[in-house]
């Protein structure tokens, strides 16, 4: 759920070149080299392997567009970078072009990149530290005191842009959740009361509500709580009417 072992293949797979050997000593290359390929909150190996993803991306795409497309083309390289990764002869670079240096080069700048952006210490690189999410309600963007109220958040999180566990990023701000699956629905066809469900909040849109965000712990644990599809009046926590104002 939380996996793309693949991925992180891909990177460990490319053919030996001749500046290739110094990243050994590296500490952050070195826990990479033991990542299982699980986007959990203690692995390093998710925030390495996106960095290089992104600067390896970006890479290849300078070589055939200009510079003011390169952000909106290097998603689309992905099938590229994979089978250079994997060391299938494409004439990308050139026959002048070392593909092992060109890689190597890549993973410097993301190790740089992550160096400058997130600190010196890989203890700060740990996915979880990085890859978080917010629920941020419009009114607590406007005051920190009405984002007290309003807003959920953050948490730390799992899953990427590639697991089944949906949760995308953006680099932009390192790793921080962009976008995922806000609600989850499991139900049994043969038997439709058999279903369960969960949210990123809670049912209710009041802020003091305990249904407002009781289902946040739930959605982080990828857990689910039963829905039930009969109704007894007596399940009922009350009833709210709405009259209108007659005129005169």
């Amino acid at each position: 759920m939380y996996c793309t072992p693949g991925r992180g293949n891909w990177l460990r797979c490319w053919p030996p070149g001749r500046g290739r050997a110094p990243l050994r000593t590296c500490a952050a290359w070195q826990r990479f080299g033991q990542w299982d390929g699980a986007y959990t909150l203690d692995a390093l190996g998710p925030t390495v392997f996106e960095a290089f993803w992104d600067h390896w991306l970006r890479r290849l795409v300078q070589v055939h567009f200009p510079a003011r497309l390169v952000g909106l083309v290097a998603s689309k390289a992905g099938n590229v970078g994979r089978r250079l990764l994997l060391g299938e002869k494409l004439d990308w670079f050139g026959a002048e072009v070392e593909v092992a240096d060109e890689i190597q080069a890549a993973l410097r700048q993301a190790l740089d990149w992550l160096k400058e952006k997130v600190g010196e210490e890989t203890a700060q690189w740990r996915w979880g530290e990085l890859h978080q999410v917010s629920f941020p309600h419009p009114l607590g963007e406007m005051s920190a005191a009405l984002g007290t109220l309003l807003s959920v958040g953050p948490f730390a999180t799992t899953g990427g842009n590639g697991t089944v566990r949906a949760a995308g990023f953006s680099t932009a701000n390192p790793f921080r959740m962009t976008a995922g699956s806000t609600y989850r629905m499991v139900v049994d066809l043969a038997d439709p009361a058999r279903s369960w469900s969960t949210t990123t909040g809670g049912l209710s849109g009041h802020p003091v509500s305990p249904h407002y965000a009781d289902q946040t712990q739930l959605w982080l644990e990828d857990r689910y709580h039963p829905l039930n599809m009969d109704v007894d009046e007596q399940d009922l926590q009350g009833v709210l009417e709405l009259q209108s104002q007659q005129e005169g």
